[in-house]
């Protein structure tokens, strides 16, 4: 059976990508006790990630040799495989907020790895809060040192136990309150407001304002046409009256002429049904969105 074993890894390790799910199950038919008898960890960095694969897979069987991923992650002489070790571990939600803290602290001025580890390392410090404080940095620092870490506050902002810590910060709560000019930087903006919404003392400092959502609603990126359908949905439970008392804004709310994909869609049918409102469709009463006028659902 070991030479089998030995024989369908090989096949696993050669294949196409397309192939490797089809091969890897078909490596799990076998009882991890007898993989692990035969597995070895070859010298050749993408093979070994392959094998890492099969190990976590079957843990913890092999648990000593899946350890050894973590070793790579403090690998600098090989910035490439370091990186690929830190994304292996948080793409797989594996754990070790100490070692990732000094990984952190260690990075700070590396902009290659420095976003990739901040991305791991937040979901573990959520786990287990010991670590806060580098939350709190990663905060500070997504305006200034590293914008690559902006994308990464929503992670943050989502969570309860972290999303106070962004509260506490001035300097990015100041920045949440502009309207950047950037449409990708704008959409983190206001899907960062929205996520906010359910720990804020005070929701209505991050809505967005009818004005803005309007002008926002109309930009060709669809990103940030969503976000501000989300943030209009979120906002309802605070500023209902005030969003319902603007006959443009909702007119502009139901206009689905411009939704070009599914989560549009999705999106603009959350904030309508949030409102209260019916929506108007070209197709179902041949009336043009312009000319629709919404009414109030009876509930």
């Amino acid at each position: 059976m070991e030479e089998q074993i030995k024989t369908d890894i090989n096949n696993y390790l050669t294949c196409s990508s397309e192939e490797r799910k089809q091969y890897l199950d078909s490596l799990l038919v076998y009882s991890p006790a007898d993989l692990v008898k035969v597995i070895e960890l070859p010298t050749d960095s993408e093979n070994r990630f392959k094998i890492y694969e099969i190990l976590y897979a079957i843990k913890p069987y092999g648990a000593e040799l899946l350890s050894n991923i973590f070793a790579e992650c403090k690998n600098s002489q090989d910035i490439l495989g370091q990186l690929a070790a830190i994304e292996f571990i948080k793409d797989h939600g594996m754990h070790s907020v100490d070692l990732f803290s000094i990984l952190f602290f260690d990075n700070l001025n590396n902009p290659i790895l420095l976003p990739t580890i901040a991305e791991a390392i937040i979901p573990m410090i959520q786990f287990d809060m010991t670590h806060s404080s580098i939350i709190e940095q990663i905060v500070e620092i997504s305006l200034k040192d590293n914008r690559d870490l902006l994308g990464l506050i929503p992670d943050i902002a989502r969570s309860e136990k972290t999303a106070p810590i962004i509260f506490k910060s001035k300097a990015f709560m100041d920045w949440l309150r502009t309207i950047p000019l950037s449409p990708e930087e704008r959409t983190v903006n206001i899907y960062i407001r929205t996520l906010l919404i359910p720990f804020a003392q005070q929701p209505l400092d991050l809505f967005l304002g009818i004005k803005n959502l309007m002008n926002s609603m109309t930009n060709p990126a669809i990103g940030l046409r969503v976000s501000c359908l989300e943030h209009i949905a979120a906002s309802t439970s605070f500023s209902l009256d005030l969003m319902l008392s603007d006959p443009l804004f909702i007119q502009k709310v139901c206009d689905s002429s411009s939704d070009t994909t599914i989560d549009e869609q999705k999106s603009r049918e959350k904030a309508i049904n949030r409102l209260g409102i019916l929506s108007y469709h070209q197709k179902k009463n041949g009336a043009s969105q312009k000319e629709a006028v919404p009414e109030l659902m009876v509930i």
